[in-house]
């Protein structure tokens, strides 16, 4: 289980690695669970294996990242965006992501792309500088939240069990 102590652990080690400038630390936790930090540049990797074979990955770059092999097809994302940070658990998937269009731009977009791949929208709230989405599809959930700051849009989408 990933509670808030090992998330404040694996978030040490990261600091910890890229302020050294360290390519690979590992460390196993006292419950048997394997954290590996891993740098390359700007993009950081961070892994935390349990002994029952449970994974969390969590991938961060400045420059951008690629989305997760297990992005569903059916889950668009605006053309031009910047994939920020990716995390993959056994329980779902959630990415960090920045949009070359603004926030209401970026709302309706994805609100529009869910509607277009079957996905029912469950709740959709406005506000100035952003808003948030949630949508089921199956036995799926999706969460949209977009907000804007400094001049930049970010997204944060939420891929998980109903």
């Amino acid at each position: 289980m990933f509670t808030q102590f090992k998330a404040t652990f694996a978030i040490a080690l990261l600091a910890m690695v890229v302020g050294c400038g360290g390519k690979q630390t590992v460390v196993t936790t006292e419950d048997g669970e394997e954290v590996t930090v891993s740098q390359s540049g700007d993009a950081v990797d961070v892994t935390v294996a349990n002994d029952s074979g449970g994974q969390t990955r969590i991938k961060a770059s400045s420059s951008g990242l690629s989305l997760p092999d297990e992005w569903p097809d059916d889950l668009e994302t605006l053309p031009g965006i910047k994939v920020m940070t990716t995390a993959t658990t056994p329980q779902g998937l959630v990415v960090s992501l920045e949009s070359p269009k603004s926030s209401s731009e970026t709302l309706a977009f994805h609100e529009q792309k869910l509607r277009d791949a079957g996905w029912e929208i469950q709740m959709n709230m406005k506000l100035p500088d952003g808003g948030m989405l949630t949508a089921t599809k199956g036995e799926r959930s999706a969460n949209v939240v977009v907000s804007s700051n400094d001049g930049k849009t970010a997204i944060n989408i939420v891929l998980g069990s109903k």
